[in-house]
Protein backbone atom coordinates (compact mmCIF):
# COMPACT_ATOMS: atom_id res chain seq x y z
CA UNK A 1 0.00 0.00 0.00
CA UNK A 2 1.45 3.50 -0.91
CA UNK A 3 2.18 6.23 1.85
CA UNK A 4 1.92 9.59 1.38
CA UNK A 5 4.99 11.10 -0.01
CA UNK A 6 5.52 13.30 3.48
CA UNK A 7 5.75 10.29 5.52
CA UNK A 8 8.84 9.40 2.94
CA UNK A 9 12.48 9.15 4.89
CA UNK A 10 13.64 9.26 1.26
CA UNK A 11 11.84 11.95 0.73
CA UNK A 12 12.89 13.74 3.52
CA UNK A 13 16.79 12.89 3.19
CA UNK A 14 16.72 14.69 0.37
CA UNK A 15 15.37 17.79 1.86
CA UNK A 16 18.20 17.46 4.10
CA UNK A 17 20.27 17.03 1.62
CA UNK A 18 19.23 19.88 -0.53
CA UNK A 19 19.05 22.36 2.65
CA UNK A 20 22.82 21.19 3.76
CA UNK A 21 24.03 21.72 0.01
CA UNK A 22 22.37 25.20 -0.22
CA UNK A 23 23.86 26.52 2.89
CA UNK A 24 27.13 25.61 2.63
CA UNK A 25 27.09 23.23 5.64
CA UNK A 26 29.19 20.49 4.11
CA UNK A 27 31.78 21.18 0.72
CA UNK A 28 29.62 20.57 -2.06
CA UNK A 29 32.57 18.03 -3.06
CA UNK A 30 31.04 15.77 -0.28
CA UNK A 31 27.53 17.09 0.26
CA UNK A 32 26.63 15.17 -3.02
CA UNK A 33 28.65 11.99 -2.82
CA UNK A 34 27.41 11.94 0.63
CA UNK A 35 23.69 12.36 -0.10
CA UNK A 36 24.07 9.61 -3.12
CA UNK A 37 25.43 7.35 -0.92
CA UNK A 38 22.46 7.82 1.81
CA UNK A 39 20.42 7.31 -0.67
CA UNK A 40 21.57 4.00 -1.90
CA UNK A 41 21.70 3.06 2.29
CA UNK A 42 18.27 3.84 2.46
CA UNK A 43 17.06 2.42 -0.72
CA UNK A 44 17.77 -0.96 1.64
CA UNK A 45 15.40 0.02 4.54
CA UNK A 46 12.52 1.10 2.08
CA UNK A 47 9.97 -1.24 0.52
CA UNK A 48 6.39 0.74 0.38
CA UNK A 49 5.85 3.13 -3.05
CA UNK A 50 4.83 6.45 -2.39
CA UNK A 51 2.47 8.56 -3.98
CA UNK A 52 1.51 12.49 -4.28
CA UNK A 53 -1.82 12.89 -3.45
CA UNK A 54 -2.77 14.17 -0.26
CA UNK A 55 -6.09 12.28 0.27
CA UNK A 56 -6.80 8.96 0.83
CA UNK A 57 -4.17 6.49 -0.37
CA UNK A 58 -4.51 5.00 -4.04
CA UNK A 59 -5.82 1.32 -3.96
CA UNK A 60 -3.85 -1.35 -5.71
CA UNK A 61 -4.55 -1.91 -9.35
CA UNK A 62 -5.88 -5.70 -10.05
CA UNK A 63 -3.56 -7.79 -12.31
CA UNK A 64 -4.95 -7.65 -16.07
CA UNK A 65 -6.44 -10.61 -16.85
CA UNK A 66 -5.87 -12.48 -19.78
CA UNK A 67 -8.36 -15.08 -21.93
CA UNK A 68 -5.24 -17.27 -22.79
CA UNK A 69 -4.12 -18.34 -19.37
CA UNK A 70 -5.71 -20.90 -17.97
CA UNK A 71 -7.49 -18.90 -14.52
CA UNK A 72 -7.48 -15.43 -16.33
CA UNK A 73 -4.53 -14.56 -15.69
Amino acid sequence: MAKNIFASKTFWLNVIGVGVSVTGMLPEKYALPTLGVLNIANRFLTNQPVTLSLGAPAQPTPPPTSPNFPGGR
